[in-house]
């Protein structure tokens, strides 16, 4: 039988070894291999940094369609690095460093080549914040939440409310019978904040950033019609 043949990689991939600590670099060889999120990009380098693991990027050069004057185009006008915080591999922070071409149509228009892994102006990946999204909903707390993945808890907040803001209507006038609980949270508000459910359902309808007096009065004679 033969041998299937096998491509070896351009970049080096280092282990956690005591012959790679004594600086002797491994190659890998293998026949696929996928980094999670990055299908579309070719990775040019891999290197860890002490505690963190660095991921080089770059896009297959191509032709793109100007925005403004909607010509095609493949010059390339200039590049940048955009460093973006990835998901965590082999128990590292992950960051990716995408070499990203910039492009100039006739018109003097500048714009950056389009990707479906990292957004414009974005400091972490789509793939980052896709997980981050399906953890915040099952996660025990925000803080535990921003411990998994290694950012601020102001930051899964921020998510969150990105995430579960369209799934709230607004009330526009409360049901007979109303239950009212408070719940422990880490924002910016404060460490509790109120449900507001249907009494005889037990469906939420709102909730209120703090759970002082005052918010929810406020709240109460705005709602309950007179």
């Amino acid at each position: 039988m033969g041998h299937k043949k096998t491509r070896k990689l351009q970049y080096p991939l280092y282990l956690n070894c005591p012959e790679t600590r004594k600086g002797l670099q491994l190659r890998a060889y293998a026949f696929i291999m996928n980094f999670p999120g990055l299908e579309e990009l070719t990775v040019t380098k891999t290197e860890v940094a002490a505690d963190s693991f660095h991921i080089h990027v770059e896009m297959e050069r191509k032709t793109h369609r100007c925005p403004r004057c909607e010509g095609t185009m493949k010059g390339v006008h200039d590049y940048g690095i955009q460093k973006n915080q990835h998901l965590k591999m082999f128990e590292r922070n992950t960051y990716l460093f995408y070499r990203k071409r910039r492009y100039k149509c006739s018109y003097g228009k500048r714009f950056p080549e389009k990707t479906n892994t990292v957004e414009r102006y974005q400091r972490r990946t789509v793939e980052w914040n896709q997980a981050l999204g399906l953890r915040v909903i099952q996660g025990k707390n925000f803080k535990d939440t921003a411990r998994q993945f290694r950012t601020s808890p102001a930051t899964v907040i921020r998510r969150f409310d990105f995430i579960s803001t369209p799934m709230f209507k607004e009330v526009e006038e409360l049901p007979e019978v109303i239950a009212i609980d408070e719940y422990k949270v880490d924002t910016n508000k404060g460490k509790y904040q109120v449900i507001i459910a249907d009494g005889k359902t037990g469906e939420p309808l709102d909730i209120l950033l703090d759970c002082s007096v005052k918010t929810v009065k406020a709240y109460l004679r705005k709602k309950v019609p007179m």
